[in-house]
């Protein structure tokens, strides 16, 4: 019995030098979405992008499509599927002129904390706007 207890003594201090001492402690996800958010302003590159927020986010590229209906024009957005975001993927696609109508970068933090940050053809962010999460459904924002 007292080795069981000693046991879960040591497991117990284990665990707390892992948690103060290994930076847990401080861990807060969604602070960080909020400081990359903060950081990400209309004008800026993609790669300044990804160096504010990281590559855990996901890619879409925005393509732009013509319909007639009843003898008018419309211009609709249709969005790509989500792709894991990938720098040099990325850098390929917009070297080669592949997404002239744009991309979008979205980022996830927490369920309280997710943002799109939408770029030309050329890579230059236009906006960066907020994204629905679990906290804007049960109004806890």
């Amino acid at each position: 019995m007292k080795a069981i207890i000693t046991l879960i003594a040591l497991l117990a201090v284990v665990l707390a030098v892992v948690y103060f001492r290994g930076g847990y402690q401080s861990f807060d996800p969604a602070e960080q979405g909020n400081k990359a958010k903060a950081a990400i302003k209309p004008g800026m590159t993609w790669k300044q992008v990804i160096d504010a927020a990281g590559t855990g986010g996901k890619y879409r590229s925005i393509m732009k499509k013509v319909e007639r209906t009843g003898g008018q024009e419309y211009t609709t957005t249709v969005l790509g599927p989500h792709v894991e975001l990938k720098p040099d993927r990325v850098a390929a696609h917009v070297a080669a002129g592949d997404i002239p109508d744009g991309f979008i970068f979205e980022y996830r933090f927490s369920q309280s904390v997710a943002f799109a940050v939408i770029f030309d053809g050329a890579g230059i962010v236009d906006e960066v706007r907020d994204l629905t999460t679990m906290a804007d459904l049960l109004g806890t924002k």
